[in-house]
């Protein structure tokens, strides 16, 4: 959403107001955004050409975490596909109020911007991901219940469901797709759903 002070923006949505002389900035900054090719009907980037004038009411890791010297070295930086740094921070500058600030469009961010984002994680997670490693393995082959358990399971397991909030590899993370990206997602779940029997 490229407004701010409860005006209207381009892709027709609003945001609150946040202080007068930063929802002036914002607004200014939005104005002189060139489009970004991941902008749709609904959603606008926003290029920041300065550091944001962050208020005391904008309380995420990213804001404290963002500094003038973080800021110069990352600004210029764009992964192979379009993500800038403007576009890792925009939420957390138009909405105070979140906790972390920063949302990444691809895998590749989590290398270009560490500088930015592994404080931030290791502030929220209380992980460090320069010295430790996130193991995963969702080999269900591998899940061994006992009788008991699966007696336990069955009496008290009517449903359950699995959330994915992340990304598929290979591809971008839900802000950094588009229309082309989404549906090419779509088609890998879809599949991988399918053969689930």
């Amino acid at each position: 959403l490229a407004g701010s002070g409860g005006e209207e923006s381009e892709g027709g949505g609003r945001l609150p107001p946040i202080e007068p002389a930063f929802d002036a900035w914002l607004a200014g900054q939005a104005a002189a955004s060139p489009a970004d090719s991941k902008d749709t009907e609904e959603f606008k980037y926003m290029t920041f050409t300065e550091l944001p004038p962050f208020t005391d009411r904008h309380m995420s890791l990213m804001r404290k975490h963002l500094t003038p010297e973080v800021w110069g070295r990352l600004k210029e930086r764009r992964t192979a596909g379009g993500y800038s740094l403007s576009n890792l921070i925009q939420a957390g500058v138009v909405r105070p109020y979140l906790g972390v600030g920063l949302t990444c469009g691809d895998e590749e961010c989590f290398t270009l911007f560490r500088d930015l984002i592994d404080p931030v994680v290791r502030s929220w997670h209380e992980f460090d991901p320069a010295t430790q490693a996130q193991r995963s393995d969702l080999d269900a082959s591998k899940v061994r219940l006992s009788a008991e358990q699966a007696a336990k399971l069955k009496a008290h397991v009517v449903w359950t469901r699995v959330r994915g909030a992340r990304n598929v590899s290979g591809f971008p993370l839900p802000a950094g797709t588009g229309r082309a990206e989404r549906l090419a997602v779509e088609a890998v779940l879809k599949e991988a759903f399918g053969s689930l029997g």
